[in-house]
């Protein structure tokens, strides 16, 4: 798939120069950005940070939050597709739905019937993660052996903490990884570093992934 990105941009490290920018329509970083940083950035300077993607409402400085449509806890990506701006309220009162969950609670608020909505939004939730499904659109999966996976990261036992051990309950209770990980359009590993430590320690041979085929890793 192809990420959404602004006909130009540049990001820089105060440290190290330009990590990332735009040529010819492909977004081009060095390893030593940090990706889920790159594409927040990327998407307040398509979005703006002024008005609230859900409730339309202006936004001040301190009441700004990047929300995911599509939520984490049910693999929402964090790529451009997947951010928007969204004021602390809507941000807090979404919590795990997706764009359209979250209209139609809105709908049911109005028509008396939120509490009833609820519950079978919650139920629905749980045989989402029973089903081994993910609630992100089909398009943006793919599937790919984790040896054709690149990484450039020396591995110890110190990524074994807290954000791992959760990855791996998850895994154990419903069977299925929690989210998928994110590629460049070579296969290079953008986001999803204890995702792949996961699948190797448990012999997972195959991860669904998402590709971008508009993001390339660069020397």
């Amino acid at each position: 798939m192809n990420i959404e990105l602004p006909k130009e941009f540049s990001f820089k490290n105060e440290r190290k120069g330009k990590v990332a920018f735009i040529e010819d329509g492909v977004l081009k970083i060095t390893r030593q950005v940090n990706f889920e940083r790159l594409m927040i950035e990327l998407s307040y300077k398509m979005r703006g940070k002024e008005k609230c993607y859900y409730c339309n409402q202006k936004i001040t400085k301190e009441q700004v939050t990047i929300d995911h449509k599509f939520p984490i806890n049910f693999g929402g990506p964090t790529i451009t597709n997947n951010l928007f701006p969204a004021c602390k309220s809507c941000n807090r009162k979404k919590e795990n739905m997706t764009y359209y969950q979250y209209m139609a609670l809105l709908e049911a608020e109005e028509s008396g019937l939120k509490g009833k909505y609820l519950r079978a939004l919650r139920q629905y939730q749980g045989s989402i993660k029973s089903d081994q499904q993910y609630q992100i659109p089909k398009d943006w999966i793919t599937e790919k052996e984790i040896t054709d996976i690149i990484t450039c990261v020396t591995l110890d036992e110190n990524y074994k903490g807290k954000r791992y051990h959760s990855l791996e309950r998850y895994y154990l209770k419903y069977n299925k990884i929690k989210k998928p990980i994110v590629l460049d359009r070579n296969s290079f590993l953008l986001d999803g570093f204890l995702v792949l430590m996961l699948a190797k320690n448990y012999k997972i041979n195959k991860l669904a992934v998402i590709e971008l085929e508009n993001v390339e890793v660069i020397i």
